[in-house]
């Protein structure tokens, strides 16, 4: 059986090119249908009073993270200093080594459940 044959790479310039993910609207199109650009930044929700409703959820940090279940690492290290048969004990020692090789492989730590 012969096999099929692959498909030629196309040359540089007929290369598929990315498309924005915003699309540009022109002025005259926004004045003729009342459609406006949605800010790229959320904003705060807010009521007819004018108090604030909601945040805006912040956006998650750009590189590799990981989440620590604990408040902070004073938390941990409570827990990690008690008593060697308590299993809260281990736990707490497991999330600081956790913590600190995410800082040595240079990981962003979250903490929060």
């Amino acid at each position: 059986m012969a096999l099929p044959e692959a498909a030629p790479i196309a040359p540089p310039d007929q290369q598929v090119q990315e498309i924005p993910t915003v699309p540009e609207v022109p002025a005259a199109v926004e004045q003729a249908t009342g459609v406006q650009a949605v800010p790229s930044t959320p904003q705060p929700l807010r009521d007819s009073s004018g108090a604030t409703v909601a945040q805006p959820v912040p956006a998650p940090p750009s590189g590799p993270s990981i989440t620590i279940p604990a408040a902070n690492a004073q938390v941990l290290t409570q827990m990690a200093k008690g008593n060697a048969a308590n299993s809260q004990t281990w736990f707490g020692v497991f999330w600081l080594k956790k913590i600190k090789k995410a800082i040595k492989d240079g990981l962003a730590v979250l903490f929060g459940s």
